[in-house]
């Protein structure tokens, strides 16, 4: 693209455009830029944020090196994300510093091209699921990842990132991490998992819920963390057998509670109710 001239498009909510986009018109109907719009867009040289434009998302413009040093962020604008102008050279003067901070956030949006060499990495909330080398080569740097859906599946091969240091999962997260999901992550040592996660290793999910009204239990293959460090794919892999062990308990509950019914204050109400003397 080193003879690329110009590229002209016209940018609506929610329309990823060609990363080699050079001059971009705003729909006038448009009062929001979305996450990571232009991220990586590094030809980008011409834009105006017309007045109707009130709110820049994370990382919309993280990496468009070539917007002039004097763009100018509308009065209108009334709330720009984090990393919205990271690694651009404009005057920041008037910026909030987390719009200049080194965070890409991923939305995983149709054509989404994910910049090279970022390090820290937010998934929007409305991501669904990570493919399999969704992130290719461009992971490998990543030292930071913070998982902001409350489902998601992490598919096989979706991170070779051997600087990965740290994963961060949201409390109410129910999540599917498929075997091999994560690889050579050596130097990952931090996971903040949710707490029924820890409720189920530590052997304390029967008496923090209650049979018929169990929490979803997030899905680890035993196999997800291969090649990482031994004390996160020991903790996955018991995770996952104990998961196979509440599983069947949890069905055994919901065929138990269907055909006789146990006041909730009852003595027989405990986590081996369920079972027959087949089961045993």
């Amino acid at each position: 693209c080193d003879s690329l001239i110009a590229l002209h498009c016209t940018y609506r909510t929610d329309v990823i455009l060609p990363w080699a986009v050079t001059h971009v018109t705003i729909d006038p109907s448009t009062t929001h830029i979305h996450s990571s719009a232009f991220a990586g867009c590094v030809w980008l040289r011409s834009i105006v944020l017309t007045p109707a434009v009130t709110t820049l998302g994370p990382s919309c413009f993280l990496g468009c090196k070539k917007l002039p040093a004097d763009f100018m962020v509308s009065t209108m604008v009334k709330e720009v994300g984090i990393g919205a102008f990271a690694r651009c050279e404009i005057d920041s003067a008037d910026l909030s510093p987390h719009a200049m901070q080194d965070i890409y956030t991923f939305v995983n949006g149709e054509g989404e091209a994910i910049p090279g060499g970022v390090v820290k990495v937010v998934a929007d909330m409305s991501v669904e699921g990570i493919t399999g080398y969704e992130f290719g080569w461009e992971c490998r740097k990543i030292t930071h990842l913070d998982l902001r859906p409350t489902s998601i599946t992490i598919e096989t091969n979706a991170f070779n990132a051997p600087a990965l240091k740290e994963i961060i999962f949201q409390e109410n997260c129910n999540f599917n991490i498929e075997q091999n999901a994560f690889t050579e992550c050596s130097n990952l040592s931090v996971i903040k998992w949710p707490t029924v996660v820890h409720w189920i290793v530590d052997g304390k999910f029967g008496d923090k819920t209650l049979p018929g009204n169990r929490p979803p239990i997030p899905i680890i293959h035993e196999n997800a963390f291969e090649a990482c460090c031994l004390d996160i794919a020991k903790f996955c892999k018991r995770y996952s057998y104990l998961c196979q062990f509440w599983n069947w308990i949890i069905k055994r509950e919901l065929k138990h509670s269907q055909s006789t019914f146990v006041p909730p204050n009852s003595s027989k109400n405990n986590n081996y109710d369920c079972l027959c003397n087949i089961d045993i």
